[in-house]
Formats: structure tokens, C-alpha cells, sequence
């Protein structure tokens, strides 16, 4: 019996519930009574803590990336899923003078440092930040060929990876090339190297 996967749905509304957030965050960057700081949360508790700083009548960007994961252990299909792509860091605006970092601190326990100098939080512009966004809105995006990769074993060209299927299983190679359900990989045949096309499901990354 096909046990259902209940995760999905809800990390699909808590995703939307953050970039909603961001989007409130985004339009606020360009105001210059708005102050920036680089906060720390706790690794897996930025969402709570971008969810705490409205009653502190602040606001949080939380970057987002994509990977493909599996939908479930009992289910061979993958679906994107959202995670911090800076873990344990969310972007945090005060409107200038109402900087509460001792009060925000004391309510939201995984949120529980501020990137600063001497005491001081650093100050980030928010024209500054808002064009880092847009410089990297697709630099973590997973890669189509991710789909096909076994899960947590997902790796790219240059990679070492080590062949776990198939006649030449127990061998250490390179990628040099990967185009859809298949890597291009160099394997020392017939007394030379030869270029041979090989499933992904059959590679995992060397760690």
C-alpha cells in the first residue's frame, strides 16, 4: 500500500509563505529609511525566525535555492524542493532608529547573532542587497540532470564518482559531460582511455 507523502504539500505552503515574505522584503530594500543586517539563526530555523521579526514590525529575506529530492521513500520521483542557500543567515530590515537587536534576540531563540564590527551591527545597503538578489537568482538552481540522481548523491562536471553498477562497478572516475540521464566518463580500456557513456543512477559523488 503507497503510504501519502503529507511533507510535500506543506513544504510547498511554507515556501510560498517565505517568498511572500521576500517579496514584502524585496520592495523595502529600496527605501532608504529601511537598515540592513546579515542575522544568524540557528541551521534550519530561518523560517521561524523570518516568521518571529513581524512582531517586531521588522522584516526578513530569506534566500531560497531549489534540489531536486525524493518525494518519498516509497516513490522512484523527485520534486523541487525549497532550502536556505545561505544555512543558518537571513537578511534582516529595521526601519531606521527602531533597531530592536536586543529585544529580537530575546524572543526569538534561534535567531541569536548579528554580523557587525565592535559591538555594532553592520549596516548593508539595501540598493547593495537587492542587486546581489538579482545577480544570483539562478546560481542555485538544481540542474535538470539532478532529476535522475540518486538522492544526496547528486555531483557535476569534474566530479570524481564512484561507478556502483554494471560491468565496471568498484572504478573511480571523472565526469567530463553530462547531457540528460547519461555522464560521459574516461575509463582506461583496450590498452587506452576510452570515453564511455554511463546511466547516472549507476554513479554516486566520492566524498
Amino acid at each position: 500500500m503507497m503510504k501519502r507523502d503529507t511533507h510535500t504539500p506543506r513544504r510547498a505552503l511554507q515556501e510560498q509563505r517565505i517568498r511572500h515574505a521576500n517579496r514584502a522584503a524585496r520592495s523595502l530594500m529600496a527605501d532608504p529609511d529601511t537598515v540592513w543586517s546579515a542575522a544568524l539563526t540557528l541551521s534550519g530555523a530561518e523560517y521561524r525566525a523570518q516568521r518571529a521579526l513581524r512582531h517586531w514590525r521588522a522584516c526578513g529575506y530569506l534566500p531560497l535555492c531549489r534540489r531536486w529530492r525524493r518525494v518519498n521513500r516509497y516513490a522512484r520521483g523527485k520534486t523541487l524542493i525549497a532550502y536556505p542557500a545561505i544555512a543558518g543567515c537571513l537578511f534582516v530590515g529595521f526601519h531606521r532608529g527602531c533597531e530592536r537587536w536586543f529585544d529580537v534576540f530575546r524572543s526569538i531563540p534561534s535567531l541569536y547573532g548579528v554580523l557587525g564590527v565592535r559591538g555594532r551591527p553592520v549596516a548593508i545597503d539595501g540598493a547593495r542587497l537587492l542587486r546581489f538578489i538579482h545577480d544570483n537568482r539562478f546560481r542555485f538552481d538544481a540542474a535538470e540532470e539532478e532529476r535522475f540522481m540518486r538522492t544526496h548523491h547528486e555531483f557535476t562536471i569534474g566530479d570524481r564518482v564512484h561507478i556502483v553498477e554494471g560491468p565496471f562497478a568498484g572504478r573511480v572516475v571523472d565526469v567530463r559531460q553530462i547531457k540528460g540521464r547519461y555522464a560521459h566518463i574516461l575509463l582506461d580500456l583496450l590498452g587506452g582511455p576510452q570515453n564511455v557513456e554511463i546511466l547516472l543512477d549507476k554513479l554516486e559523488k566520492v566524498d
